[in-house]
């Protein structure tokens, strides 16, 4: 498992594409802030330095599994006094398609972890068959590293 890392010479075009096609694929409603915050930076001229940013906070928070499956961004997180609820998007990747699913992981005081994702009313579950061990391997790794840093 492990964050994403864009290779070193990740320019503004690149970024600009990659964002042109999730919005392609996923819509507006699926752009991080960040991704937001870029598309909005060409009309005061400070793309270049919302590129660095951005470039800093994926290495924190997007993470994907070490096969290509699953990739999470996370958003933000909830504390309660039973639960901790992390906010953000899910993508399945097969090798025909790249499902988004918007929702939260549950985590429960007794370490227990439920998943409310969905996507067009359609659950995440609907998509996992056969892959569920590593969809909850993947969940726990990102819980755990998102503990780790104390966001």
């Amino acid at each position: 498992m492990n964050h994403v890392v864009r290779y070193e010479s990740y320019s503004i075009d690149d970024r600009l594409n990659d964002i042109l096609d999730k919005i392609s694929k996923h819509g507006m409603d699926n752009l991080t802030s960040l991704e937001g915050e870029f598309l909005n930076s060409f009309r005061t001229g400070n793309e270049i330095e919302i590129h660095n940013k951005a470039k800093f906070e994926e290495n924190e928070f997007i993470f994907e599994d070490d096969f290509g499956k699953f990739k999470f961004e996370y958003k933000s997180i909830r504390k309660y006094k039973k639960s901790n609820h992390y906010y953000g998007t899910i993508y399945i990747i097969d090798t025909e398609n790249e499902l988004c699913f918007c929702g939260k992981i549950i985590e429960y005081v007794n370490g227990n972890k439920s998943l409310e994702f969905s996507s067009h009313g359609k659950d995440i579950f609907e998509f996992c068959s056969g892959i569920e061990y590593e969809l909850d391997s993947f969940i726990d790794y990102v819980v755990s590293e998102i503990n780790d840093k104390k966001i």
